[in-house]
């Protein structure tokens, strides 16, 4: 025998901005984010206050995204980090092979991608991840239809005329 629907919690309700029995729309709390949840160093800091700042507009500025926020400020200072690090040492470095030549030839020289590189690209996609899932993509911004300005067109002048 079916049961029907399972009922929504009241305080999922409240989060969510439903309705309550008699069909009022239940208050909705807005809280601000207090601050970030992990510890964070100054750039991992800086990079928190900037989401924070940027999440204000879209309205996403509340204790739900604290966590993500988070993880998404560390996320952007590790690729700050590995930035610098790619600067400073490459993007291959030089090994010498180990193996024994015959004929005692030169040791042979490879190179090798510095691991740098992949945690950055690691990071980037993460980052990315988490900026679309609090809405601050192009393209999330883009699904739910926010931040549409008026503003002119600056590849107009490239357009083809209408052939008539």
């Amino acid at each position: 025998m079916a049961k029907g629907r399972k009922p929504t919690a009241p305080h999922l309700k409240t989060i969510q901005g439903g309705r309550d029995r008699k069909g009022k729309k239940a208050a909705v709390t807005s809280v601000d984010v207090a601050g970030p949840v992990l510890d964070m160093s100054d750039v991992e800091q800086e990079h928190f206050t900037a989401l924070v700042a940027k999440l204000s507009g879209v309205g996403g500025d509340s204790d739900t995204f604290a966590h993500v926020i988070t993880l998404c400020a560390k996320k952007l200072a590790e690729i700050e980090l590995s930035d610098a690090f790619i600067l400073d040492k490459g993007f291959f470095y030089e090994v010498i092979s180990s193996t024994a030549n015959k004929d005692d030839e030169a040791p042979t020289k490879l190179l090798k991608k510095n691991p740098a590189v992949s945690q950055r690209a690691e990071a980037i996609r993460d980052a990315k991840a988490l900026l679309a899932e609090m809405g601050l993509t192009q393209t999330s911004i883009g699904k739910i239809g926010g931040g549409q300005q008026k503003s002119s067109n600056n590849f107009g002048k490239f357009k083809k005329p209408a052939r008539g």
